[in-house]
């Protein structure tokens, strides 16, 4: 009683020319398969049958009102977890992103995304059927649980409960060019070198510039993970070493 009507939107998702056969001959008619909602999280999908796919359309919008259902989500932030739903080999995954990021899906479910109310996720749907497509959406939208329900769930505080990401800001890539343009052209010069020394043939056994070896680690290093018995050899090893590398040394 207190939804406003006034504020559903329908799309119709598909509409398939159907013939089944009787006494008199084969009959005609179509099925319309739609999708109404307010946006804000109330949504319902519908079947319809009729003689002209109008009629299919209008039976299918008073089928999906009458099954009418909601996403448990908070108006404003970001989803909680992504959720996965399955209906025989159909995927349905939403992935939350972060606040400010928008809807990233195929453009022709754009209208469908909007219909549920769906904001700042990525949305991958896997295989073309749209009733087993359909069943897979619903569960994942199942899937999908608001803090406050948490809350009420785990007896914690609501204030408490944020999701991953809620508090990060996100420095986009393209501030940190600048900071790793040199890095590339020197990689970038190095392996010109390479191609020229080798006259452009592929030999992965030879170095032809120092700057191609990068510095990794040495053999001293490795002396931290081993046992004190072998630590001590190599501690033995090290001093005989400076011993002989000094000018009166033995």
């Amino acid at each position: 009683p207190n939804l406003n009507l006034k504020e559903m939107r329908q799309h119709m998702l598909d509409i398939t020319r159907m013939g089944s056969m009787c006494k008199t001959g084969k009959v005609n008619y179509y099925r319309a398969m739609v999708v109404v909602g307010n946006g804000k999280g109330v949504y319902g999908f519908g079947i319809g049958f009729g003689n002209t796919p109008k009629e299919a359309r209008a039976d299918a919008s008073l089928k999906a009102l009458q099954n009418l259902d909601y996403i448990d989500m908070d108006p404003g932030r970001e989803l909680c977890t992504p959720t996965m739903g399955q209906e025989y080999k159909h995927l349905v995954k939403i992935i939350p992103r972060p606040v400010g990021r928008g809807i990233k899906c195929n453009k022709k479910f754009l209208p469908l995304i909007y219909i549920l109310g769906l904001v700042n996720c990525k949305i991958k749907f896997m295989f073309p059927k749209w009733f087993t497509r359909i069943r897979a959406l619903k569960r994942s939208l199942d899937m999908i649980i608001s803090r406050r329900t948490l809350a009420n769930m785990t007896g914690k505080r609501y204030a408490l409960l944020v999701a991953p990401g809620d508090h990060w800001v996100h420095w986009p890539d393209r501030w940190f060019d600048q900071v790793k343009k040199p890095y590339d052209d020197n990689a970038r010069l190095v392996k010109l070198r390479r191609q020229q020394a080798l006259h452009f043939k592929t030999r992965g056994n030879k170095l032809t510039d120092p700057k191609e070896v990068v510095g990794g680690w040495r053999q001293e290093n490795w002396i931290r993970w081993n046992n004190p018995l072998e630590r001590w050899l190599q501690h033995g090893r090290l001093s005989r070493r400076r011993l002989e590398s000094k000018p009166g040394g033995r």
